[in-house]
């Protein structure tokens, strides 16, 4: 034990590289971890960078840690001059550790995710139905449901001035000032 907190260092890591995030050509991302020897030279092999397995910056674990910055930059060119789907299917190919990153487009279009029921589509007054992240948690002796769409604005406002104690009028007479909908 030193003592000293750990700095931050993003998406990488400071014990074992190469293992990051980066951006592909098609501005997708996708995580790839080669922190075991053997990985890290498969990597290598699979961008066409044999070159690097034995120079003395990337042929051990701390070496391509102290060069990671250099690593990095390496792998993100490779990832650049590839979409995600192409970069991935490489991978995958060469037994390389490595997935993609979703934002919440990727997810929305996930069968994994639908299903799991992650999303509920539900009726919507101005888009017809909307996609929505479902209710959490699941339970299955008390599930939530989602019995009916939010209000649209302004629905319930005469049934909300009447409880308030206001008149037909002047409930009108608020809409017609523009105080409420």
């Amino acid at each position: 034990r030193t003592g000293k907190v750990k700095q931050r260092v993003g998406s990488g890591s400071n014990t074992s590289a190469p293992r990051n995030i980066y951006r592909c050509g098609n501005g997708k991302y996708l995580a790839l971890s080669g922190s075991i020897q053997a990985m890290a030279e498969r990597v290598f092999r699979t961008i066409g960078r044999d070159d690097r397995v034995c120079d003395p910056r990337f042929a051990t674990n701390a070496a391509r840690v102290r060069n990671r910055p250099l690593l990095d930059g390496i792998l993100g060119e490779w990832f650049g001059a590839r979409t995600r789907e192409e970069a991935l299917d490489i991978m995958h190919a060469a037994d390389v550790t490595a997935g993609p990153v979703y934002d919440i487009a990727d997810i929305a279009i996930d069968g994994h995710f639908r299903e799991r029921g992650v999303f509920i589509e539900l009726p919507d007054h101005e888009l017809g139905s909307t996609l929505l992240n479902n209710a959490v948690p699941r339970l299955d002796d008390t599930p939530a449901s989602f019995r009916i769409p939010a209000p649209e604005l302004g629905e319930h406002t005469d049934l909300l001035l009447s409880e308030l104690g206001f008149s037909v009028s002047e409930a009108e007479g608020l809409r017609e000032r523009g105080v409420v909908k």
